[in-house]
């Protein structure tokens, strides 16, 4: 447990003579805001071993900024922090668009996670089947890698073309549900211990007619997201079960998150929340790319509905140009927001996935890959990913 040190007044060499005793333990200092008289500071220190850092912090240090940590107590901390704790950078890529797949460029071997939809509808495949020998290449060859895989699950699994998104009632979605869950409980068993998340439906808070995702209802959602994380708690345990990407906007995001938790009785079966704050950058950002304001807002706000679990950001990307002037730009917004993120919300924001390896992801949207169209990389872009998001020296 934390130990409190007695008030005390006493020279500075005395003081050090005193905090020799603790050398093995951190120190946390409160300074009083307020002056006491005679231009003197008063501390207030706590001491606690480095392993039991992150419940001790939690209790004394309220408040959704991290307290600042020197190198020192810093590696201290890590050193008994869990490897899936750390803040881990991660790249969108789509093999289907051979985005990254079949061939897979030798700098993806430093990031932590790729992120990709796992497609198995009969609109693509002739049967799942052959859908899944498709995957078990890519699958197999980021495991070797070392690479973790977020595999989203979403209306290309099944779904698409036999269902009429916009028309959508009660009944469909309940058959919809029914007909995923064995295709997913196929898909779990198959490749066991080899995916390390699933992201359960993306960008299901948009309207419905959206062009780029399927809306599901918080009600509706609540259901599909209870049935598919029993069959994966089921069938792969180690997995992480991660909540849709949401991507409306501040408010309208964070309604539909407690929308879908009211509906499960306040309770939330996932590890962690996705969110796509396209738009959003570090604070004091005056890039184009962080026009609608501070990320540091929305994860105040979405905390405020799931204390309990971290944000994913599994899209974070420089969306509406493609413009070469505008690359050096992509690169800062880059460059600020993965700073600010790691060194202020390390521990509510774990992991944060680039959109996306090639600006071929999402020629609508104009998105700024590291890599342009013809697969060299981005003058800018590509460096800021890798020194900066992904920490090459």
């Amino acid at each position: 447990m934390a130990k409190k040190i007695n008030n005390f007044v006493a020279t500075l060499d005395e003081v050090l003579r005193f905090l020799d005793s603790y050398q093995q333990d951190l120190f946390y200092f409160d300074i009083d805001a307020k002056t006491p008289p005679n231009g003197a500071r008063t501390f207030d220190i706590t001491t606690f071993p480095a392993e039991l850092a992150e419940q001790v912090l939690k209790e004394i240090h309220a408040g959704i900024e991290q307290p600042r940590l020197t190198p020192q107590a810093k590696a201290a901390i890590q050193t008994y922090a869990p490897d899936d704790l750390g803040f881990a950078c991660g790249m969108n890529i789509h093999p289907h668009n051979r985005q990254a797949y079949p061939e897979i460029p030798p700098d993806l071997a430093k990031v932590g996670w790729v992120r990709f939809p796992i497609l198995g509808s009969e609109a693509r495949y002739p049967s799942l089947e052959k859908a899944l020998e498709f995957h078990d290449k890519a699958i197999d060859a980021y495991n070797k890698l070392g690479v973790k895989i977020l595999l989203v699950l979403t209306h290309e699994l099944y779904g698409e073309g036999k269902f009429n998104w916009e028309g959508m009632d009660a009944s469909s979605w309940a058959r919809l549900t029914d007909d995923y869950a064995p295709i997913l409980e196929t898909v779990v068993k198959r490749y066991k211990g080899k995916i390390h998340a699933y992201e359960v439906w993306n960008e299901g808070d948009v309207d419905v007619g959206n062009p780029s995702a399927v809306a599901i209802p918080p009600k509706v959602y609540a259901k599909f997201l209870t049935r598919m994380s029993q069959i994966i708690n089921t069938h792969d345990p180690d997995a992480k079960v991660i909540f849709q990407g949401l991507v409306k906007g501040t408010h309208e995001s964070v309604t539909y998150l407690k929308n879908v938790k009211d509906a499960l009785g306040g309770n939330l079966p996932v590890d962690a929340i996705g969110l796509h704050p396209y738009g959003k950058g570090a604070p004091h950002d005056k890039t184009v790319f962080s026009r609608f304001g501070s990320i540091k807002n929305d994860i105040i706000e979405f905390l405020k509905v799931a204390p309990d679990k971290p944000l994913w950001l599994t899209e974070v990307g420089a969306l509406g140009t493609d413009d070469p002037n505008y690359w050096d730009d992509a690169a800062a917004y880059l460059d600020t927001l993965y700073t600010y993120l790691r060194e202020h919300h390390a521990q509510e924001v774990p992991v944060v996935i680039w959109y996306a390896w090639s600006d071929a992801m999402d020629i609508a949207q104009k998105t700024n890959g590291v890599v342009k169209m013809d697969g060299t990389p981005k003058p800018h872009v590509y460096d800021a990913f890798l020194k900066i998001a992904c920490g090459d020296a």
